[in-house]
């Protein structure tokens, strides 16, 4: 029975470590998409 409940502990663990971290890349990734965006759009870059 204790086995049993670490293995759930160590299983929960690890599902929401994954969880978290995907979370934080995918938020990275669309921060990331706004950042870039904007960059051709200005004039005085493209001129330098």
């Amino acid at each position: 029975m204790i086995r049993e409940g670490l293995r759930n502990l160590v299983i929960g663990g690890i599902v929401g470590t994954v969880g978290i971290v995907t979370y934080q890349i995918t938020r990275d990734l669309s921060d990331d998409k706004s950042l870039w965006q904007p960059v051709p759009a200005e004039p005085s870059n493209a001129m330098d």
